[in-house]
């Protein structure tokens, strides 16, 4: 069994990696996948939820494979709400094993400069007992379907402007004072988006993950101004640069 996944903050990750040692999967990047493939026998994604929807680049891949897999599922990890992400994804290619995870938020962008370790803690624990029914769930190939037609269209426009903004977020991020020209957010990077030579520079395909500002080991990059002060998420169960 494959698992593909695409992963920013390292939630999504956590999840697929947990599946895979579980059920003997071997898990593929979807950032690395450039070619056209041919899903075949039991598949699963595993990707998070960006503004109601999936990343700009998990749709492009949905839209361009060929799903000849005798049982496909479909993980969906999220921080708030998930709107309508589900039926997008059915549009496009229907799973027959649907679930949503909560996970700790990791939009630096948006969130309070409060320490949330604590309630993260929890989070993290109760999504460990859920993924353990869904492993099982899968190994059984049972069916779940999750379709939620009115909040797709509703919030379809939402999520239009989003990947919108994200293809032209280069024009926001910076490096402060801390930066060392270290090359770790270059490392990082999951679509390769980021150069270091002289400067820090930021190409035009970024996905809007945010990993560059959430892991760079002495805080030095800002998105405009929205990020100063701001606590860095960092998935503590994952090492980031062997995704």
């Amino acid at each position: 069994m494959k698992i593909y996944y695409f992963s920013g903050s390292g939630n999504s990750y956590y999840i697929a990696q947990k599946i895979a040692k579980k059920t003997k999967g071997i898990l593929v990047d979807i950032a690395k996948i450039e070619e056209d493939i041919i899903l075949e026998d039991k598949v699963g994604v595993v990707v998070p939820c960006y503004a109601f929807g999936v990343p700009d680049l998990v749709l492009k891949f949905l839209k361009r494979v060929q799903n000849k897999s005798t049982y496909s599922f479909f993980i969906l990890t999220y921080a708030g709400y998930y709107g309508g992400t589900f039926k997008q994804v059915d549009n496009l290619m229907p799973f027959n094993y649907n679930k949503g995870i909560k996970m700790p938020g990791s939009d630096t962008v948006f969130t309070s400069k409060k320490s949330r370790d604590e309630k993260n803690d929890k989070i993290y624990r109760v999504a460990d007992e859920e993924i353990g029914k869904i492993i099982k769930e899968i190994k059984t190939m049972k069916e779940n379907k999750i379709s939620r037609s009115f909040e797709y269209y509703l919030l379809l426009p939402v999520y239009k402007l989003a990947m919108w903004y994200f293809r032209g977020a280069k024009r926001g991020f910076k490096t402060n004072e801390k930066c060392t020209m270290c090359g770790f957010c270059e490392k990082i990077c999951p679509v390769e988006n980021i150069k270091v030579g002289d400067k820090v520079v930021w190409d035009d395909h970024c996905e809007g993950c945010l990993r560059c500002i959430n892991y760079c080991p002495f805080e030095a990059i800002e998105y405009k101004k929205y990020t100063r002060g701001k606590l860095r998420f960092k998935n503590k169960k994952i090492d980031i640069s062997k995704i």
